[in-house]
């Protein structure tokens, strides 16, 4: 391993350390196993607020589509 390795992984250490620096007092208290069942839980409620995102945005074309529908000036033909 040479200087340049060496100062890529003391760079990856430090972005790593600064990602977790707001959690580091709550993750001390927790095992290894506690901190990933966190994760798989933290991973579900993403995937569900994604979920959830998504069907607003939806929700959101389809009143635009039945505005325009409801509109009469959108359904006179030119």
């Amino acid at each position: 391993m040479n200087d340049d390795d060496i100062s890529k992984i003391a760079r990856q250490i430090e972005m790593m350390r600064d990602d977790t620096a707001e959690f580091v007092e709550e993750f001390a208290m927790l095992s290894d196993e506690q901190l990933h069942e966190m994760a798989g839980k933290q991973a579900d409620i993403a995937a569900f607020a994604e979920y959830r995102r998504h069907a607003a945005e939806t929700e959101m074309r389809l009143r635009a589509i039945r505005a325009a529908l409801a509109d009469p000036l959108m359904s006179e033909a030119p």
